[in-house]
């Protein structure tokens, strides 16, 4: 449960716009978030192990992958893959009106 919490604390600006998505929209949002969690909390396991191990292991006979760099480098793709997948559901972001030197002026906005 900890384990929980701590992910969801990383990862609570996401988890933020998943509950600020269109109701049509919030059932994917929450799948992705959830896989999006769980790569964030593996890639994570992946670093350490790489970051204790090295990114190659030496065996009498020979030099090969670290089998967690390998893992590591497919789940970064997935995970950036997921987390393009959530961004591309956002609602565009509300525009801001064109500035008119006039009414600036007259407000008293000097811009």
């Amino acid at each position: 449960m900890a384990t929980r919490r701590r992910i969801l604390g990383d990862l609570s600006g996401v988890k933020k716009l998943v509950e600020n998505l269109p109701e049509e929209q919030k059932s994917i949002g929450k799948s992705l978030f959830t896989e999006i969690a769980f790569l964030h909390e593996t890639l994570k396991a992946l670093k350490e192990r790489i970051d204790e191990e090295g990114p190659v292991i030496e065996t009498t006979s020979s030099v090969k992958e670290n089998p967690a760099l390998k893992a590591y480098n497919t789940s970064i793709m997935r995970y950036s893959q997921l987390l393009k997948q959530l961004t591309d559901i956002l609602p565009e972001p509300p525009k801001a009106a064109p500035s008119d030197p006039l009414l600036d002026f007259i407000k008293g906005d000097p811009k």
